[in-house]
């Protein structure tokens, strides 16, 4: 007994990419089937509002750097008063307590420099894998936020043949052989295997997504119409 399923062509490992800060795209560097190797540039964001917060991070950070070198420079003119009853336990204590306070700001604010660096960073997007770009979401111009798919980058090396399967031949599906052929080469018959069968069907359809791969490893198009026998 034979069935016949029509699917595409999909990669297994396919990644959706953000950026991690919101801003006006200025500059788009890749389209739709373009091959990207990891690390490279995808698109940039307007950094302008991003280097002045650096700027001011970086004011706050001096600032705060001074009163704690004040606050250091208290504390050990009290510390050497006090041998000599000069300067009260209490204010001694407050010294202390002032000199620490101030350190601690002056790091926190040093954190605060590192991320505010970091997001500059941040607005340009690179590619996370070496890949093919299979869809782009986004136009110079537009406004993107923070975390907002705008482009997709898949794995060539692992094609995988996906198909619905009816619920009524789900169970006939799981104990068949499969063969494939692609629909610009359809007399070319190879081997796959399954690998993947979801265990709960969709919603709106009714059936279950499956991925197979070749059994032999091969190169396949990605988004080719597929044919397989089942």
């Amino acid at each position: 007994e034979t069935d016949r399923y029509f699917g595409s062509v999909q990669a297994r490992y396919e990644v959706d990419q953000a950026f991690r800060v919101a801003g006006k795209v200025v500059t788009r560097k890749v389209d739709v089937g373009q091959k990207v190797r990891q690390g490279d540039a995808i698109a940039v964001l307007d950094n302008t509002d991003y280097k002045l917060a650096v700027e001011a991070t970086q004011q706050q950070l001096a600032a705060a750097e001074a009163q704690a070198r004040q606050a250091e420079s208290d504390r050990k003119r009290l510390n050497a008063l006090k041998a000599d009853g000069s300067v009260s336990p209490s204010d001694d204590e407050k010294a202390q307590s002032n000199a620490q306070t101030a350190h601690a700001t002056a790091e926190a604010e040093a954190r605060k420099l590192e991320l505010a660096r970091n997001r500059v960073e941040y607005t340009t997007l690179r590619a996370s894998q070496d890949g093919v770009v299979t869809s782009v979401k986004f136009e110079v111009g537009q406004v993107v936020a923070e975390g907002q798919p705008i482009v997709s980058i898949a794995k060539e090396g692992e094609p995988e043949i996906v198909v619905n399967v009816p619920e009524d031949r789900l169970k006939a599906f799981k104990t068949s052989r499969y063969k494939a052929s692609l629909a610009s080469a359809p007399g070319e018959n190879f081997d796959v295997v399954l690998r993947e069968l979801s265990p709960q069907a969709a919603a709106q359809t009714r059936t279950f997504r499956a991925r197979l791969k070749p059994a032999t490893p091969r190169p396949l198009p990605l988004g080719a119409t597929a044919t397989l026998v089942v």
